[in-house]
């Protein structure tokens, strides 16, 4: 650990500790900040204005105003800000075992918040930030006071963003569902499915079987032989063309999976 004569970043024991603060606009000139081995400590980024241009594993992110980075201990640190945006930023590093509360959002890359109460995270940050400057007596209190406020924030803020990519996420699967439902007599098409939510097969096959407790596979045989119970309970369609309706190129193999499905051939479910 770097020696302390030297540098902000300590870990501390104690409940929480912050170890420096402050606010900047950047608009002197450009800023390259790379830290292989990242901090010891914990760090936030609060982009009032401006943006932050952030690189994790090669992959380039901008974080806007209002976002927040939050660095973890030991995460490789790459950032850099244009003295043209003239970014205003705010930041902390602290350290204290109260940051467990954080271990719900570990990563080891960037962790990049969108802030939901923007101006109560903002005051918080002003005044701890305004405390830590003047040190009156007690400040190093009245800080933690102040940085607890804003992890609780950071948490809120994290919890209400996954809950929106959750739902957005399930949105896209609902899309696919129906699209599957249209067109249930078409072979199934991962690529189809797994384009409509931006994501790769693997990763869809994974979100598909969370989601609706079925492979896609076994989905898809699903609705076409609830199809097939209808058109062989409400019409009279023989037992070949309601196997080709709903995509069976084999009558034989159809009667197999339906009567997988249900626990009946065809013609013993039509009676």
């Amino acid at each position: 650990m770097p020696s302390e004569k030297y540098t902000t970043q300590r870990v501390s024991n104690d409940y929480i500790t912050l170890n420096n603060c402050g606010q900047q606009t950047l608009d002197a000139y450009d800023y390259d900040t790379v830290r292989d081995d990242g901090r010891v400590d914990f760090g936030l980024q609060f982009i009032e204005s401006g943006q932050c241009i952030y690189e994790d594993n090669g992959i380039v992110n901008i974080a806007e105003e209002g976002s927040l980075l939050l660095h973890f201990p030991g995460v490789r640190q790459h950032y850099s800000f244009k003295k043209e945006d003239a970014t205003h930023l705010m930041w902390a590093h602290f350290s204290g075992i109260c940051c467990k509360m954080l271990d719900d959002i570990k990563s080891d890359v960037t962790v990049h918040i969108q802030v939901s109460d923007i101006k109560e995270f903002k005051r918080a940050f002003e005044r701890m930030i305004s405390v830590y400057n003047v040190r009156k007596p007690y400040y190093e209190t009245v800080c933690s006071g102040y940085l607890l406020s804003i992890l609780g924030l950071v948490m809120q803020s994290a919890t209400e963003q996954q809950r929106r990519l959750e739902n957005h996420k399930n949105d896209r699967l609902d899309n696919v569902i129906n699209y599957m439902n249209e067109n249930f007599d078409q072979p199934i098409d991962l690529a189809k499915y797994s384009e409509m939510c931006f994501v790769s097969q693997s990763r869809f096959l994974h979100m598909f079987k969370d989601y609706t407790g079925y492979s896609p596979y076994k989905f898809h045989l699903k609705i076409r032989i609830e199809r097939a119970m209808e058109l062989i309970v409400y019409t009279s369609m023989s037992i070949d063309d309601v196997s080709s309706i709903v995509g069976f190129s084999d009558c034989s193999y159809f009667c197999r999976v339906f009567k997988k499905f249900t626990g009946h051939t065809p013609l013993h479910y039509r009676k």
